[in-house]
């Protein structure tokens, strides 16, 4: 049961070292959203072949704390946030 809770973390990390482009200041986004009383819910409708699986890898190993991703983000745009680590591998994340 571990290995499949780490699944998507090697995957994301996989796809770091391809062509990836970096989409992480969603994270940016997301992270002002998670304390808001109202509209707690975000829809994010894209069209086929458009990132959706890698944009939740990437949410996956960001939230989880099935282990300690900061290696993979730090270099990366939501890297040079100043709330990077206020919630880095803080939540379950059922993927």
């Amino acid at each position: 049961m571990k290995d499949y809770l780490f699944q998507s973390s090697v995957e994301f990390a996989g796809a770091l070292k391809n062509n990836y482009v970096d989409k992480t200041e969603i994270i940016s986004y997301l992270n002002s959203r998670i304390n808001v009383p109202t509209n707690k819910f975000i829809c994010a409708v894209r069209p086929c072949r458009s990132g959706k699986s890698i944009t939740a890898m990437m949410l996956n190993a960001y939230y989880s704390k099935a282990n300690d991703t900061k290696n993979l983000f730090v270099n990366l745009k939501i890297g040079q946030d100043p709330n990077f680590e206020n919630y880095l591998n803080k939540y379950h994340v059922l993927y």
